[in-house]
């Protein structure tokens, strides 16, 4: 049975925490240097992220320096956060060190992981469901007790919620009770589905009185559209990466979350106050990603891949000429590539899409679409003069 959707849930500002340098640095193939780590960072605190996770401090050395070495900077928008473990099972809170590393970052922000599926409990951690709880709580309230703020993210939240629901929930409640500040689920295995989050969002939401995010990973190609459900459902903190870069088959899309959430479902995603202004940003941002990481673009990704605005069939290209908002989303433009960057092409001069020939020869188009060929291709980025074909075509 599918709950009805109520608008009135959907926030209007949404909290984005962009986990790229420790997330995305999980993903194969990809190696961010120390410098490039700081370079993105005050990247994504100049296009106005709430939160930038730079890093777990316990278990890397690297990110131990990157933290000493992000303290030298001042950021206008986004605030630090360490990431960590709750302590261990057999260690006093005062004595664990991943969550000791965590102070020593000298951060605003602690994000603290904890397991919320039964079966991880029992099997993994070889704990009791109370010891858990234990676990959680006595986790949440040293960091808080140290001035910190909060952010509790329940792993494997949706296998434990589909399997064991009351359990999962009682282990948001422990981290609310001792002073989490969000509560984010995370479906680390990645295998929801849009209609799952839903149903599992709305149910948490209706039952505890917290502020709720999540944390999604694409194993099933899910995980852009199962964020932007969860804000539909009342979510207000989304956990993102650039490119998404993650484990496996990656993360939620920074460069598709963001843009969706405030083009399509007016909702505020970055602390910027021109949110537009910024988001012409994200290009250049996704693009610094990859070369720093040491992976090839993909020219097919929404928003801000080479191709995202490029049209090959001729009847879209011929109706791309009419007008903008004829095929293009007049939401887009904010992020659509600058006449400055324009597409790479083999030769000299860029062929024009195939189809566009039989297009002007059908249509009987005279030596004026010229012009406005070469208009419509300097909006898309491609700077050209016409191939001579299409002076034949056009009988000049």
């Amino acid at each position: 049975m599918f709950r009805k959707f109520s608008p009135k849930r959907v926030p209007t500002v949404v909290e984005c925490l962009d986990s790229t340098l420790r997330e995305g640095c999980q993903a194969r193939g990809v190696g961010f240097t120390l410098q490039a780590k700081i370079k993105i960072a005050l990247m994504l605190d100049d296009l106005g992220v709430h939160v930038v996770e730079a890093g777990w401090p316990g278990a890397s050395p690297l990110d131990r320096k990157l933290f000493k070495a992000l303290g030298d900077y001042s950021f206008t928008n986004s605030k630090l956060a360490a990431f960590t473990s709750t302590r261990r099972k057999d260690v006093k809170v005062e004595e664990d060190a991943n969550l000791n590393a965590v102070l020593e970052a000298d951060v605003d922000v602690a994000v603290v992981f904890g397991k919320s599926w039964s079966l991880h409990v029992e099997k993994v951690l070889k704990a009791s469901l109370q010891e858990n709880l234990d676990i959680v709580a006595e986790s949440v309230e040293y960091l808080k007790q140290h001035g910190l703020r909060v952010v509790f993210d329940a792993e494997h939240f949706f296998d434990g919620f589909r399997e064991n629901p009351e359990y999962s929930l009682t282990v948001l409640k422990a981290a609310v009770e001792s002073g989490a500040d969000t509560v984010v689920l995370a479906d680390t295995n990645g295998g929801q589905l849009p209609h799952q989050v839903y149903q599992a969002v709305s149910e948490v939401i209706e039952r505890l009185d917290a502020t709720v995010g999540v944390h999604m990973h694409n194993d099933s190609g899910n995980a852009v559209a199962n964020t932007l459900m969860a804000v539909l459902t009342g979510a207000s903190h989304v956990q993102v990466t650039v490119n998404g870069l993650g484990e496996r088959c990656g993360n939620a899309d920074l460069c598709q979350v963001v843009p969706n959430l405030y083009f399509k479902m007016g909702v505020k995603p970055l602390k910027v106050e021109d949110v537009e202004q910024a988001l012409g940003k994200l290009t250049n941002l996704s693009r610094t990603v990859y070369r720093l990481g040491g992976v090839k673009p993909n020219p097919y990704q929404p928003y801000v891949g080479e191709y995202a605005f490029s049209h090959k069939a001729g009847v879209h290209v011929d109706a791309g000429l009419v007008g903008e908002r004829v095929l293009a989303d007049v939401g887009l433009v904010g992020v659509r590539l600058d006449s400055s960057e324009p597409v790479d092409c083999p030769g000299e001069v860029c062929e024009l899409p195939e189809g566009l020939l039989d297009v002007l020869d059908l249509q009987g188009l005279d030596a004026h679409l010229e012009v406005q060929v070469g208009n419509h291709l300097a909006q898309v980025g491609v700077s050209t003069a016409l191939p001579e074909a299409v002076h034949r075509n056009l009988h000049v």
